[in-house]
């Protein structure tokens, strides 16, 4: 695993930066938007702009990927988001942020769908769950990073973006540069293997529907958690506590669960994080209403390390949700180029970001502030069942007997010698047959 690791350790880094750049970007814009005097509604629209940008870049990015490849798509979508993040800086328009942060979440969708493509077009299926892991966890590093930087930095004043906008420039950099051949994104099927037409592809539906919940659960945790916390009483520093945790929680359960996934039945996997995210919800809000969550102003030091403990449990099982049903996906993924997999997961987990907090707002009026809670255990415990019975009724993944990542060339060099290789051994082979043929 660390010999492919290291192979894609460019690229792992190049996303890190443009995840730290653009995390960043989207808790300062807000920021500077209400300072200026904007509305609370034009901050709302900011939001939306990135992801109907993110949403669209879903339909429009696969077949430029397919096009042009890997290397030449990540560079061309990071290298714009260099010039909107610097145009952003300099100017005061929340008219022109808005198309600006539409523009970014295209090509955000962009750098995500030819990552996530080339991971797994270059990961065994028996490693892909710690590999994709073991991404995952550089991406969440960068996330908390990006929130560090701004203790340190003044995210308000001119220059800033600019600032950030070095981060997508460094990663245009990482991958042009890199000694690493990045596969075909067209590949070629496998002999009796029809190639999979259209944008879009779903080799397994239990992989989608863990994509999707994943994103229903993270963003109306993300979103709602600090208000429903809030109406509680809670203070502000303990708001920021309870959102730190559910972060670490991520780091911390993100390479168990992906060792986890290339050990087990995936589907099982899928359908015990499920359960559990349903039950440590349930346990949540027991304690929410008890009072005993001991995040207020007065309570034992031991309730609120209880409380904190169930929220990073739930950051540790939704997040690293959508690395196990990717892996379960790209393991059924024959005759499917590995783009199209990567955007119709990504298009999932953004309908589940879309749908998880509009139930919550459709639920608000019956279950007050309970209604998050109601939504998360109503959502997933449908997918425990529906992951227990594709489990019953379809056969399980086979993996590979054996797999070396010596095998994995990691330059240009080693790909020739491979493929010499393998010409000489064929050479060696047809010329044993024509002899043992011949009169």
């Amino acid at each position: 695993m660390f010999r492919i690791l290291a192979s894609l350790s460019a690229l792992i880094l190049a996303i890190s930066l443009v995840v730290l750049a653009n995390s960043t970007m989207m808790t300062v814009l807000p920021l500077r938007m209400l300072g200026g005097g904007a509305s609370d509604a034009a901050v709302a629209i900011l939001a939306a702009a990135y992801s109907l940008g993110f949403f669209v870049g879903c339909f429009s990015e696969p077949s430029r990927i397919l096009r042009v490849g890997y290397i030449r798509a990540f560079a061309a979508a990071a290298a714009i988001c260099t010039s909107l993040a610097i145009i952003t800086d300099f100017t005061a328009s929340d008219a022109l942020w808005i198309v600006l942060r539409f523009l970014t979440g295209i090509c955000i969708a962009s750098i995500f769908a030819t990552v996530d493509g080339w991971i797994n077009a270059a990961t065994p299926d028996e490693l892909r769950g710690r590999v994709v892991s073991a991404y995952a966890w550089c991406v969440g590093v960068a996330q908390v990073l990006g929130q560090l930087l701004l203790l340190r930095v003044d995210g308000l004043e001119v220059g800033f973006l600019t600032l950030l906008a070095i981060g997508f420039n460094l990663a245009v950099v990482l991958v042009t540069m890199t000694r690493t051949v990045a596969p075909d994104a067209r590949p070629v099927a496998a002999e009796g293997v029809i190639e999979r037409a259209g944008a879009f592809v779903v080799p397994s539906w239990t992989g989608a529907m863990a994509a999707l919940l994943s994103g229903l659960v993270v963003t109306t945790l993300a979103s709602i958690l600090p208000a429903v916390l809030s109406a509680r009483g809670v203070v502000e520093n303990g708001v920021a506590l309870a959102i730190a945790s559910f972060y670490i929680g991520r780091l911390v359960l993100q390479m168990p669960i992906g060792a986890l996934t290339d050990r087990m039945d995936k589907r099982l996997l899928i359908g015990l994080v499920s359960f559990l995210m349903a039950a440590v919800t349930a346990l949540g809000s027991i304690m929410v209403i008890g009072d005993v969550a001991g995040l207020s102003e007065g309570h034992a030091s031991v309730s609120r390390a209880m409380f904190l403990l169930v929220i990073a449990l739930l950051g540790g099982l939704s997040m690293p949700l959508f690395a196990v049903g990717n892996s379960l996906a790209f393991a059924r993924a024959e005759g499917a180029a590995p783009v199209k997999i990567a955007t119709t997961l990504l298009l999932f987990w953004s309908g589940g970001s879309v749908i998880g907090p509009v139930l919550v707002a459709l639920a608000a009026p019956v279950f007050g502030i309970y209604a998050m809670s109601v939504v998360i255990i109503g959502a997933s415990l449908p997918l425990t069942a529906f992951a227990m019975l594709r489990r019953s009724v379809m056969a399980p993944v086979e993996l590979p007997a054996s797999a070396t990542l010596s095998d994995v060339p990691v330059s240009s060099l080693a790909l020739a010698e491979s493929v010499a290789v393998v010409e000489a051994q064929a050479t060696g082979h047809h010329a044993a047959e024509d002899k043992r043929e011949a009169p």
